[in-house]
């Protein structure tokens, strides 16, 4: 008969290979989801559910901004159809599927954004909307730009987290949320920019100040004209 301390034995070595590379769909295969029932760190466990949590935040925020801005220079239609699909990704509880489509959705408006900035009617639209849009386009602006700043921080600081686990080999399957996660935070980085820099390009053709954030802390004000 198997001793408990080769079972034990078993799984720790499962653990290190899911620490290594393996996804959540591979974990159970290995056998664990029995791993609350052996422990592990409460504080890793801590750090992912607040790194998982902030990472949706950010994402939403950046999902709510570039809808925001698009919808200034949008057509009715095309602005309800933005409405939609950010309707549909702040009813998504899944950290990684809200990510997929928070990238899908970035990816389009960069690729309008670009056209659009060197539309000398769209820069001339602008210029001559309301205040409240205008203040809704600046709005828009700080919202993907604080949430960019915000992901930045999450990418500079999950592969400690995933490294951390590193020293209890029963913390691997808590720390693959955060290591699924990486990718798709670079994914939105890299669809965040072009639309921070269209957009700010365009706010100078029309004339329009911006308030863009210095720090996670700053808040948002709208100077005006």
């Amino acid at each position: 008969m198997r001793t408990f301390a080769s079972h034990k034995g078993s799984w720790i070595v499962a653990f290190s290979l899911a620490l290594g590379g393996l996804t959540s769909s591979h974990a159970g295969s290995f056998g664990l989801p029995s791993l609350p029932s052996l422990g592990g760190s409460s504080s890793v466990e801590t750090q992912v559910n607040s790194f998982v949590s902030s990472v949706k935040a950010a994402n939403q925020q950046v999902a709510r901004g570039a809808v925001q801005l698009l919808q200034v220079i949008s057509t009715p239609a095309r602005s309800a159809a933005l409405q939609k699909q950010l309707d549909a990704i702040n009813g998504l509880s899944d950290a990684n599927e809200q990510s997929t489509k928070v990238a899908e959705l970035t990816s389009s408006v960069s690729a309008e954004l670009t056209k659009m900035q060197q539309d000398p009617k769209v820069q001339a639209a602008l210029k001559k909307s309301s205040f409240e849009q205008k203040k809704q386009f600046a709005q828009g602006v700080f919202d993907v730009s604080m949430g960019m700043y915000q992901l930045t921080d999450l990418q500079s600081s999950g592969p400690g987290i995933v490294s951390s686990a590193y020293n209890n080999p029963l913390d691997a399957t808590k720390v693959l949320a955060v290591k699924d996660a990486l990718p798709g935070i670079s994914s939105l980085l890299t669809n965040g920019k072009p639309i921070v820099d269209s957009a700010v390009a365009l706010a100078r053709a029309a004339d329009i100040k911006l308030s863009l954030p210095t720090s996670s802390s700053s808040t948002f004000d709208f100077p005006g004209k």
